[in-house]
């Protein structure tokens, strides 16, 4: 099913609770507090925790004081900010304190080097394996190799002829795919014909120079999907008129999404093949 959709966002001031959503601490602080359940008495909440007067944090949070480093790291106990949240939120306070112009720069630098990192969804979903350089240029080049690679870890299709009646493609086809995949280790195949995964998840870097053929491959095999959509798949589509504050605030929320997905899927039983795709991106 396509649905097409148009809204307005209006944003007036970074609402949101996430940490890597800001540059400045007390605009974290002021969008967490609010956050809270008892939104009425979190500041108050804080302060106690704290041990400060909660005219002390007023003062914090209207830039006329700043958090020490001890109260900086209390605030991530309050929050329960996992290690790298809490270290994130340390460099924003960090670069405030500053006493200089340069050692400001100094934690800027750190505060960009994380974000920039956090870009990449290899680093956010933990997978790292890749294949050499050679090997992409034909196991992008097309969706079946990867379809093939994946389904070898499927009771119901471990083998050639299997896996050609599931794709419905001739069985001369992927008998040489899988050799092909079998000659760089993403493969094995036991005497008997049986197919098992080698190498398991790789991940494709966004600056590599077959990203894009990767991508649209399995765009344009969403599109066979559409023609037979069953009632466990799910297709969307939205077109929106938000502001760039807002599409920030969505890429995050999709790369948490892809982060939360990967211990569902290190505990899952192999049963299905599933095409999993994500697209967020300005129209020009």
């Amino acid at each position: 099913m396509w649905t097409w959709k148009f809204a307005v966002l209006d944003s007036s001031g970074n609402t949101s609770s996430i940490v890597y959503d800001h540059t400045d601490y007390v605009q974290f602080l002021n969008a967490r507090l609010k956050a809270m359940p008892q939104a009425r008495g979190s500041q108050a909440a804080l302060a106690k925790f704290l041990g400060v007067q909660s005219s002390f944090l007023s003062q914090v949070m209207s830039r006329r004081a700043h958090l020490s480093r001890e109260q900086a790291v209390r605030i991530g106990e309050f929050f329960s900010l996992p290690y790298d949240e809490l270290r994130f939120f340390m460099l924003l306070v960090d670069a405030d304190r500053a006493g200089s112009k340069t050692l400001e720069e100094f934690y800027r630098t750190e505060i960009q080097a994380i974000l920039r990192e956090r870009e990449e969804v290899q680093e956010r979903i933990g997978v790292h394996e890749q294949i050499p350089d050679e090997a992409q240029t034909i196991y992008y080049s097309s969706w079946v190799y990867g379809a093939v690679h994946i389904l070898t870890a499927l009771p119901g299709t471990q083998t050639v002829k299997a896996i050609a009646a599931h794709l419905r493609l001739p069985q001369q086809q992927i008998s040489e795919v899988v050799e092909w995949l079998r000659k760089n280790d993403l493969v094995m195949m036991d005497p008997d014909g049986k197919l098992s995964i080698g190498k398991g998840r790789i991940h494709i870097g966004r600056h590599s120079r077959h990203v894009a053929r990767h991508h649209a491959n399995w765009r344009i095999k969403s599109l066979d999907a559409l023609e037979r959509t069953t009632q466990a798949d799910m297709h969307y589509t939205a077109f929106l008129g938000i502001s760039r504050e807002a599409m920030a605030v969505l890429k995050e929320k999709l790369m948490a999404f892809l982060q939360e997905t990967e211990p569902v899927i290190a505990e899952s039983k192999e049963e299905a093949g599933v095409v999993l795709l994500l697209d967020l991106f300005e129209l020009n």
